[in-house]
């Protein structure tokens, strides 16, 4: 048998071969010269500790004893985001301490240096009581100090008190975490370190309500997973290769608590929904061939698609720093059964604060944002998935108006390939628009979606119906054999189709003619297939997100337009490697 925790333990290998021995050598060398700044060097030292301690990388014990020194050394009197990285040198000392690895009077030396931390001076992120709301690096400081505490540092009490009641105030009625601008990764990132606490035995004054922040947002978090076992996108930090891992994480936590409790339908549900996260990162690393911390094939060094602090040295490691906790939560005596991402037939909706919506029927996966944040994403249906195809062919995100993360590249065989701008056209999602005697105004662009009407859900149909910011009704009716969209609104109306076209290493084939009101993409041994009774016209303007370069077309009518959307297996497989 296959057990999760081994698949855990291979994709924190697989972060780490991202580093090669003369990487983390440099690194190490890096960080002497000029101390220790930030937590991607305090990962990559926990990570080589933890898989060492698990029989694992044993030939970069040397280096790891060194980087160990310094970071421990380092932490006290410095700000270096040790909220975030205490913890993960906290794990390595655990698992350290079950092996005879290292010389015990190095080991206690770790420590000592560790017990000299003041959270109130050496943490970034201090709530000025217990009643005032500060983000998330709080939750991360509370774990991190209650990890010194179970080495027997210090005591975490005092510190605990003051952020854990900070944290539950950003806490809203699903259970989900309200980070600034509502991002889903912090929302799970959060919650996983609410489930740090738990999992080490916390007991004090606020275990009863982290516990039930966790069980209410569980949940609803299976069902916001995709058919490809990847996280719903939104906001800030999305896309990244170790979004899956907090999503893991979670999942896998409440898997056992429901296995102690004795609940083995949801156990086994948590249990599978977490092997579809983890599954889901092993085909992106093996697909980027463990290089790329990010979901497309742009060069590692171009940083399409990343935000400026999502560079790779900090974020490749937080894969494996991740996917830990994931490990820690898990139990492999869990028989998984299948989970909603799997099973479908449903919709699911988050609180207006997180603006999301959800459809899941006959192996299609769609979300919607129904109230975008404009330097991320854009209001509409962002999400089309089809369990089994690559995420970002039908599309996996929207397009931001003046995204804050890049989208710039400045390799000449790809300007070459697209002329492209540094921004994006304007807003897009898929949705419907107006033609305003100039060109098209599509309602992402307008405003928030004005209302969602649920119409039917059951194993084999799915229907939706709602209105958008120009007033037109979207009808959406999706089943194994595709999405049916119906626009109705009146005079000239469209849907914008955005259609994929290169992801940083490989084109899509493309075949469209105008008169058979037909567009078939081909790309990676499958073919999405889009259809209309309107006219579909090629814009020739290109989007960009962090997957990769769109191209948007457009189903046009007057007063009604239907499109069918549908994907299936290229028998052919005429579509070209990935290089």
């Amino acid at each position: 048998m296959y057990l999760l925790q081994e698949k855990y333990l291979r994709i924190m290998e697989r972060a780490l071969e991202a580093y090669t021995p003369d990487h983390i050598r440099a690194y190490l060398d890096a960080v002497r010269k000029n101390g220790l700044k930030e937590h991607g060097f305090p990962r990559l030292t926990a990570n080589i500790g933890l898989l060492t301690a698990a029989g694992k990388r044993r030939e970069l014990l040397p280096v790891f004893m060194e980087m160990m020194d310094l970071c421990c050394l380092q932490m006290p009197g410095r700000h270096a985001a040790n909220d975030f990285s205490v913890k993960e040198i906290c794990f390595a000392l655990l698992a350290l301490d079950k092996t005879s690895l290292i010389p015990a009077n190095r080991m206690q030396a770790w420590k000592e240096n560790l017990r000299q931390l003041d959270p109130w001076q050496d943490y970034d992120c201090i709530a000025p009581s217990p009643d005032t709301r500060v983000g998330n690096w709080a939750a991360y400081g509370a774990a991190s100090e209650y990890l010194r505490e179970i080495l027997g540092l210090t005591d975490a009490s005092a510190f605990l008190n003051r952020q854990i009641p900070s944290q539950l105030l950003s806490v809203e009625e699903n259970g989900m975490y309200r980070d600034p601008h509502e991002p889903i990764l912090y929302d799970l990132a959060t919650r996983a370190q609410f489930a740090v606490l738990l999992h080490f035995g916390y007991h004090g004054s606020y275990q009863e309500a982290l516990d039930a922040c966790l069980r209410k947002s569980g949940p609803l978090t299976l069902r916001m997973q995709s058919v490809t076992g990847e996280m719903a996108f939104g906001g800030r930090s999305n896309q990244y290769l170790f979004n899956e891992a907090y999503l893991a994480a979670v999942l896998s936590y409440e898997a056992s608590r429901y296995r102690r409790e004795g609940n083995l339908l949801l156990a086994g549900q948590f249990q599978d929904a977490a092997e579809m996260a983890a599954d889901s990162i092993l085909l992106w690393l093996y697909r980027l061939d463990g290089q790329r911390h990010i979901k497309n094939m742009y060069p590692a060094d171009s940083s399409y698609g990343c935000e400026g602090y999502g560079y790779f040295d900090k974020y490749m490691i937080s894969l494996a720093s991740f996917i830990y906790l994931a490990f820690l939560f898990c139990d492999d005596t869990i028989v998984p059964v299948p989970c909603p991402a799997r099973t479908g037939g449903y919709t699911a909706q988050t609180s207006g604060y997180f603006h999301k919506f959800f459809a899941n029927c006959g192996g299609y996966f769609l979300e919607w944002d129904t109230d975008a944040d404009p330097h991320y994403d854009a209001t509409g249906l962002g999400r089309i998935h089809k369990a089994g195809v690559p995420s970002e062919l039908m599309l996996s995100v929207p397009f931001a108006g003046k995204p804050v993360y890049t989208i710039e590249d400045s390799s000449e065989v790809l300007w070459c390939r697209y002329e492209f701008p540094d921004r994006n056209p304007g807003q897009l999602a898929m949705c419907g628009g107006i033609w305003n005697s100039e060109k098209w105004c599509f309602a992402c662009e307008i405003g928030s979606i004005r209302e969602i009407r649920f119409c039917q859900e059951c194993s084999e149909l799915v229907k939706v119906e709602l209105v958008n910011a120009l007033g037109q009704t979207e009808q959406y009716k999706i089943t194994k054999d595709g999405i049916d969209i119906t626009l109705l609104g009146d005079g000239c109306i469209a849907y914008a189709l955005p259609v994929f076209r290169f992801n940083g290493s490989t084109d899509s084939l493309l075949a469209f003619t105008e008169e058979c009101c037909e567009a078939v993409v081909c790309y990676r041994g499958w073919l999405f297939r889009i259809q209309t009774d309107g006219t579909l016209t090629d814009t020739g303007k290109f989007y960009r997100n962090r997957n990769g370069t769109y191209r948007l077309f457009t189903a046009s009518g007057m007063d009604a337009v239907h499109i069918h959307l549908s994907c299936e297996k290229d028998e052919n497989e005429s579509v070209c490697e990935e290089k």
